[in-house]
């Protein structure tokens, strides 16, 4: 047990930000599968609290700040776990400003992470800012979710969903705009929400053509002085 144990750390150590793909991807299945109309809330605490734990370790891996991190995650897990009890609108805002500070936050740091000149991998770099792609709709959600309880008919909702959306439905709704597959069919009823669709699409296609596409040519797989030999 002890040898898996310790290969299972080793592999964590080695492909941290594979780790932390693998682990929001799970997670995601696992909120969408067992709390499908957001109504356990210490079922999405805990998981909340695994992903920042992941987090912390992917990034304590390759020796990146975590500080910051830690303190909004940890927050982020203390409101949802107080929204269960308090039942109080104020510690949702809270809790929607919170963990959209702190999704925006993994976002930058992973892209600072995968855009620094050293001697990383390639495909480190590039699991970090594909890491980053999947966690930044977490940020449009809080802030979809925050428009949603300024204007509670804000956004349309589709087919077996109602008004307000809950959580899992506007998490669904966020994933379709970021990676622009457009099958949901809720839709933005407001202004304020038009307005933030548009640039959640607009930020999502910069993000690709940007960070992922060019990506590879900025961090060729092998050394300047091997590319010079090869010519």
């Amino acid at each position: 047990m002890s040898t898996a144990i310790q290969k299972s750390r080793r592999w964590v150590k080695e492909r941290p930000f594979v780790f932390l793909i693998a682990v929001q991807l799970a997670l995601l299945v696992a909120d969408a599968a067992l709390d499908r109309n957001g109504a356990n809330t210490m079922l999405s605490s805990g998981l909340l609290a695994l992903f920042v734990g992941a987090v912390i370790i992917a990034l304590r891996s390759v020796r990146m700040p975590v500080h910051h991190l830690r303190l909004l995650g940890t927050a982020a897990v203390i409101l949802r776990v107080s929204e269960y009890y308090l039942h109080l609108q104020a510690t949702s805002v809270l809790l929607y400003l919170v963990w959209g500070a702190f999704s925006l936050l993994l976002v930058i740091v992973l892209i600072e992470f995968a855009l620094r000149r050293d001697h990383s991998p390639t495909f480190g770099k590039l699991a970090a800012v594909s890491a980053a792609y999947i966690a930044f709709p977490q940020f449009w959600t809080s802030l979809f979710l925050l428009i949603q309880m300024g204007d509670p008919h804000a956004f349309l909702p589709g087919p077996g969903q109602t008004a307000p959306l809950s959580y899992q439905d506007m998490l669904y709704f966020a994933y379709n705009v970021f990676t622009t597959v457009d099958i949901s069919e809720t839709l933005p009823a407001s202004r304020l929400a038009s307005i933030s669709v548009i640039l959640a699409e607009i930020v999502a296609q910069l993000y690709v053509v940007i960070f992922i596409a060019r990506l590879v040519g900025f961090f060729p797989n092998q050394p300047p002085s091997t590319a010079k030999k090869a010519r």
